[in-house]
Parts: structure tokens; sequence; C-alpha cells
């Protein structure tokens, strides 16, 4: 082989062990095999948001091998990370650069085609496409991001969606993805979709320029952009693809989800407040990606990150409407009728107030998580049901208490550093977001749970809001001095904790 094509031949090699280094770096952040594997413990500085995101610049041609880049936070030693890492494919170093940088924060606020959750108290946002179901051809809704429809944890499919355009119209919350504040973290997409009635619809597209004319995939770097948000229509580039934590300022440590695959370019000017879920569009004004968030100003050539607008509408089989499109829109249904129509295609459990996302679809979002709590911390005491049925009791205790616990279910059982299942250091914490009620103990967890929601659990604790199992080493200090109102199994219960 001559020299020329030797050389080319290595060069296209390089561009292919920099997106195989991508790949597993960005599995070994979700994995806990990964710290084993690469050697520095890349998943656990991930869980404990040491390591904020991973950036791999798309490559300009394949002669361009380039470097991989993380985002670390200000206390991580530089000694932590390591200048190269090796690449799965062969003998091959990839340049490993760290970047001091806070997460990458949602876009939320107000702003034109504004669209926002008017049962809840969340910040509005930007509609960044409209589609129809792809089965019947006969639903229609308007995406956004999940963070901005259902960015608290008591959203619901019941809540009216307010979008503002020629004229404001109401639709309902229908399916969203991921559950903010779900044990869930791993996702491809930030996405919600709204339902609404054929006659709003028509009316919201009535300006055909706010269509794309297709939909595409983001391939080459410096692709030009243009980010339909609040503030008007905004200039960008392509740069790379992202893995990693979004804040949608929903839970306290601003690590609500981590995004996998995300695509990230260069705006100028940046996003801004209600920017996010609007639509990222090529230069042919294709759709490529909803906007979920800006980066603070860092040295790696992006400023704005969204997901794959395709890998959102195969996630909810929905179709996309574009320019041109031939739109047959069916008269307007009653109430009663799109109720009946919009549950049996969304394959909800009956009760509207489930969380899409969650394992068990016919528990309401805070029995799954009170479940997964009670099953964390008790299910290998000598009797899981009553050990379960009081941790069950510490948690409402504390909901009525009101207090910086939290005050309700979810607040309580996930605040940081109090049930130690749900520290992300925990190495039970993988175990416990895959469960399902397949799981006998889970079963039985998700029973208590619900008679627990509904107030019909009985306090064997006698109203103790603190416990700790004797198989500690060492008492915690908050017992020092104090006596357990009761013991049950190997907990030690307290009711007299300030």
């Amino acid at each position: 082989m001559p020299e020329s094509q030797k050389t080319r031949g290595s060069r296209a090699g390089r561009a292919a062990h920099l997106l195989a280094a991508y790949r597993r770096l960005q599995e070994d952040c979700c994995n806990p095999a990964g710290s084993r594997r690469s050697g520095f413990g890349l998943y656990d500085l991930c869980a404990a948001g040491a390591v904020r995101w991973i950036f791999m610049p798309v490559p300009r041609n394949a002669h361009d091998g380039g470097a991989l880049v993380i985002g670390a936070a200000d206390d991580l030693p530089a000694r932590a990370l390591p200048r190269s890492v090796p690449s799965p494919l062969g003998n091959e170093q990839i340049p490993l650069r760290v970047l001091r940088s806070p997460p990458c924060v949602a876009d939320s606020g107000s702003g034109a085609y504004r669209i926002r959750n008017l049962s809840r108290d969340i910040e509005a946002g930007s509609v960044g496409a409209f589609a129809r179901d792809a089965a019947s051809r006969s639903h229609y809704f308007a995406l956004t991001a999940a963070h901005v429809v259902a960015g608290a944890a008591s959203a619901s499919i019941r809540d009216t969606v307010e979008i503002v355009g020629q004229r404001a119209v109401r639709g309902q919350l229908h399916d969203w993805y991921p559950v903010m504040g779900s044990p869930e973290h791993e996702t491809s997409i930030d996405a919600a979709a709204v339902a609404l009635d054929a006659g709003d619809a028509q009316e919201l597209i009535r300006v055909s320029a706010i269509l794309p004319t297709g939909l595409a995939d983001l391939q080459t770097r410096d692709t030009l952009l243009t980010l339909k948000g609040t503030t008007g229509t905004l200039g960008g580039t392509f740069q790379g693809y992202w893995s990693g934590w979004v804040d949608a300022r929903v839970s306290m440590d601003r690590r609500d989800y981590w995004l996998n695959d995300g695509v990230a370019y260069d705006l100028h000017p940046p996003s801004q407040g209600g920017d996010s879920g609007a639509g990222v569009w090529d230069s042919d004004e294709r759709l490529v990606a909803f906007h979920c968030g800006h980066a603070p100003e860092n040295e790696s050539g992006w400023n704005g990150v969204g997901c794959s607008a395709r890998d959102v509408l195969d996630h909810f089989q929905l179709e996309l409407l574009t320019r041109g499109m031939s739109v047959m829109f069916t008269p307007k249904a009653s109430p009663g009728q799109r109720r009946q129509e919009m549950s049996t295609r969304s394959l909800r459990a009956a009760d509207p107030s489930v969380a899409p996302g969650t394992r068990v679809a016919s528990q309401s979002r805070e029995v799954d998580i009170l479940a997964r709590t009670i099953w964390g911390e008790a299910r290998g005491e000598a009797n899981p049901e009553r050990s379960m049925s009081a941790v069950a009791a510490v948690v409402l205790n504390r909901v009525r208490r009101k207090t910086y616990w939290g005050k309700s279910i979810t607040e309580v059982c996930q605040k940081p550093w109090q049930f130690s299942c749900w520290n992300r250091n925990d190495p039970n914490l993988p175990q416990l977001q895959r469960v399902t009620a397949t799981n006998r103990s889970f079963a039985l967890a998700l029973t208590i749970a619900s008679q627990a929601a509904t107030q019909q659990l009985a306090d064997e604790t006698r109203g103790a809001t603190h416990y700790y199992s004797r198989s500690l080493r060492r008492a915690p200090g908050w017992a020092a001095g104090k006596t357990p109102c009761c013991a049950i199994d190997r907990h030690l219960f307290f009711n007299d904790i300030a």
C-alpha cells in the first residue's frame, strides 16, 4: 500500500477510535461495572456529580482524530482523571481534556409560542413541533421538553397546558419522559406530548412557516442550525455529541437526569430562559432536535444541548407535521369521547394521576417511590412486611411534619442523605432502580406503599421520624442520649429527635 494511503487509513481509524472511546465512557458513566472497567471509578464520579458531562466533537473529516472533553466539578482533583483513555478498538490512546464546568442548565422561562402547565407551578418554555399519532393519524399533539410541562413531581396526565400562538388554546398533558425526580436518571430524550383538539391544532399551525419542511439527523460538524426560540431565531452550528447531567431545577443536587447522545451546538447569541423545548432546524429547515438547555461559557466549543427529534417521535410513536403536508382535521370530539379515545391509545392506567415512565403503571408515582424506598431499606429483615411497614410509617410521619425533610412522599423519600438506599454511592441503587413487581418482595412493598399513601397503614413505630440498624458499627450522632421508642427486627426507632 502506498504511504499516502496508509496515512489516510490511520487517520480515518483515529476518528473511529474517538467514537468508540466516547461510547465506552458514556456506558461506563451509567453502569456500575464501568468503575472497574475504566480503572478510575468513572461511574462513581458521575453518580456523585464530580463528572458533569462528556463531549465528543464530531471530526470535521476522516483525518480529524480530536480529543474527548470532560466537564468536571471544581472540587474534583486533577489527578482523579487520566490524560488519555484506551480505545476499545485496539492499541490507541484517546486524549482526554478536562474542563471545570457547572452542569448544563435547562432553559425555562416565558416566550413566543409559549407553552405552560397551568396546573403546576412550573416555568414556561417553547413549543418545538406539532405531530399526530402514527397509527390512526387522528390525534394531534404539541411537542416540547418534559421539564417544561412536567417538571414537577406532582405532574399528571390530568394537567391543563396552555399554548399561546395566534390565540391561547388549551390541551392536556398526555405523555412525557423522563419523569423528573424518578430513580431512572438515564434517558436519550427530554420531551413531552400535549394532546390537542383537532380544531385547536389546526389554528396553531395555520401559519405554515412554523412547521419544518421535514425531519433529519445531524452528522456533519459545523452544519448550520437555527433555534426557533422565545427571542426569535438564533443561529448556530452543530459541534458534536454530548452526554451529561442536566439541571432542570427539580432536585436539590442539580442532577435531574443524565442525557445520553445529546447533540451539542454553538449558538450566537446563546439561548435564554424560555427556549427549552424549542425546535432546532438545519439549513434546509428540517427539524433535527428539541432544545434542552444551555451551558455556561466554556472552552469546548458548544453552549447548547438538545435531544434528537427522531428519537422523540419514535419514543411517542408520532408522525411529524411538516410544511405542505395534507392534513385532514376530524371534527372536534366530545370531552367524554376524547377522554375514552386518548386513554385507549395511551395505554395508561385508569388512574389519570399515574406518571409515565414508572415501572408499575397501575400505581401512582408516589406509591412507586415509597415502595422502592421501603424495599431498599428493609427487604432483608426477618419480617420484611413488618419492617417495610415501619419504614413507610417513618416516611409518613416526616411528611406530616412538613419541615426541611419535604412536604410529600417523594420529597421525603428522595431527600439527599436521608434514606441511604437512594444515595448515589449506594451499591444497591442500580438494583433499586431496576426492580419490578415480578419480584415477590417488591410486590409486597407496592401493596404496603399503596396502603400507606391512602392512610390505611397502622403506625407501629409510635410516631417515629428516625431509625437506624443495629448492624451499624457505631450509632449515628443524632441518637446519642436518646432512647428508642420501639425495635422492629434490626431497626431501632426514635420519636424524640428534634
